[in-house]
């Protein structure tokens, strides 16, 4: 099987690096919190094209899922400040779509660089990766209306979900992106 992380990361390499490579995109990410999306569209068996760029505040951002004609929307591409796991909202928002893989642009301070990480659900039990992430999604909310999360609590979460999703057949990839 060829690595979803390259073959998006290949065939969509400009408008990656245009999100990730603007400073002010960056700055404007991490001082206000806000995410970009894309959707992923597949024309034919293995080219892929994308919907307009939508920002927001993190957490609001829409995805757009208008694809051209003749092409499906199989996929999704958004960014996250510097965390580099899937919220609970992502895969949510993934399985409702019914998309086969979403990826993330994210910032590495350890690595000092900008990533790509990608999550390949085309051949998951997307059904228990809902119900086991509906499940976590409910703790996670319950932890944060009662005040109890920190950040160790939302770290083992996402950790917890994503053994979950590992166990039901989804695989994930990174790999570094490469700034101009």
């Amino acid at each position: 099987m060829t690595d979803i992380c390259e073959t998006v990361y290949n065939q969509l390499k400009n408008k990656i690096n245009q999100l990730m490579d603007n400073l002010s995109f960056y700055e404007k990410n991490f001082q206000a919190g806000y995410e970009a999306a894309f959707g992923i569209c597949q024309i034919n068996k293995n080219v892929f094209t994308t919907t307009r760029v939508e920002e927001d505040l993190m957490g609001e951002v829409e995805l757009p899922t208008k694809c051209p004609d003749s092409s499906k929307l199989v996929g999704a591409f958004h960014t996250h400040p510097a965390a580099k796991y899937f919220g609970t909202q992502d895969i949510i928002t993934t399985i409702n779509n019914n998309l086969d893989f979403t990826c993330l642009g994210y910032y590495d301070e350890k690595k000092d660089k900008p990533m790509l990480r990608c999550l390949d659900l085309s051949k998951s039990d997307k059904k228990k990766i809902y119900k086991e992430t509906l499940n976590l999604h409910t703790n996670y909310l319950t932890e944060k209306l009662e005040k109890k999360l920190t950040k160790e609590k939302s770290l083992k979460i996402i950790t917890l979900l994503e053994d979950k999703i590992k166990e039901l057949g989804g695989e994930y990839c990174e790999l570094p992106i490469e700034v101009r």
